[in-house]
């Protein structure tokens, strides 16, 4: 069986709440899936197995115009996932867990559905109870929501090392390096918008991160994720959606579809999506 899987009427009615995501284009809800202008009869939902997580679950999912055209790709989290959440005690203790200067971090790798479009390949989820580095910037709980261009496989050549500069050509728009351009094993270096909150005696409560790393070790660094970072009280504090743009390289890593815009919405069930929207092809 394949691992993509159109939604029941029942998760089109959990999800309900994130059609208000892309601003003007209907994402998901329990009788329509539209793209402006598109009948909504013509669109599908596609959905990853689930995750277990806290006292729910977590699973990934691709809405799609009639001809194949992305409409958005996201993370579902069901309601309970943000009670009953693995404590740093127990985060350290799991095998799986990863140390980030005393600061540990639990993974899980979700698929994508097939209908998932390029370059995006898999989603690396992240929950860190209390927080990663830079201490007293993301120090707090949180997710981390990688949504990577490149297989697994590569992501996990990634070694740790230093990025000193990048060319100006593939910084999105008033971006820069965070932790010192900082490459973390299995993942990469961090760019982070200059302007961001927790960067200027501000709090950290919702960031889009684009990711960059010299994945086949000849090409220099690249753009290979793009990740929200959402704190659990901002979730947990969310009573509509929250959406904002994301920065646009001047060259990107290779031709695909990539997000203009990205949400994180509460649904009326409980649960929450994070969903990255408004894609536009690039060449």
């Amino acid at each position: 069986m394949s691992r993509t899987s159109v939604f029941t009427t029942h998760r089109r009615t959990v999800l309900r709440t994130a059609g208000a995501v892309v601003g003007g284009t209907s994402v998901l809800s329990s009788s329509t899936v539209a793209e402006a202008g598109e009948s909504a009869s013509t669109a599908t939902i596609h959905r990853s197995k689930t995750r277990s997580l806290g006292n729910g679950d977590l699973s990934s999912f691709v809405t799609t115009t009639a001809d194949g055209k992305p409409t958005s790709v996201g993370v579902h989290l069901s309601a309970g996932a943000l009670e009953g959440l693995p404590t740093a005690d127990d985060v350290a203790a799991n095998d799986r867990s990863v140390d980030h200067q005393g600061l540990w971090s639990l993974p899980f790798r979700l698929p994508l559905p097939e209908a998932a479009p390029p370059p995006f390949d898999h989603v690396g989820f992240g929950w860190n109870p209390e927080g990663h580095p830079p201490r007293g910037v993301w120090n707090v709980p949180h997710f981390d929501f990688h949504f990577h261009f490149e297989s697994p496989d590569t992501v996990s050549t990634i070694d740790k090392g230093v990025i000193d500069e990048l060319p100006d050509r593939i910084v999105p728009e008033g971006y820069m390096l965070a932790e010192d351009g900082a490459v973390i094993p299995k993942m990469g270096a961090h760019l982070a918008p200059a302007e961001t909150p927790e960067f200027n005696d501000g709090e950290f409560s919702n960031t889009l991160i684009w990711g960059a790393a010299d994945v086949d070790d000849s090409a220099g660094p690249e753009l290979h994720f793009v990740e929200p970072m959402v704190t659990v009280e901002h979730l947990r504090g969310l009573s509509a959606v929250d959406r904002r743009p994301v920065a646009q390289p001047d060259r990107y890593p290779t031709a695909g579809w990539y997000p203009t815009a990205y949400a994180v919405g509460a649904l009326d069930s409980g649960g929450h999506v994070v969903v990255l929207a408004a894609f536009e092809e690039r060449t």
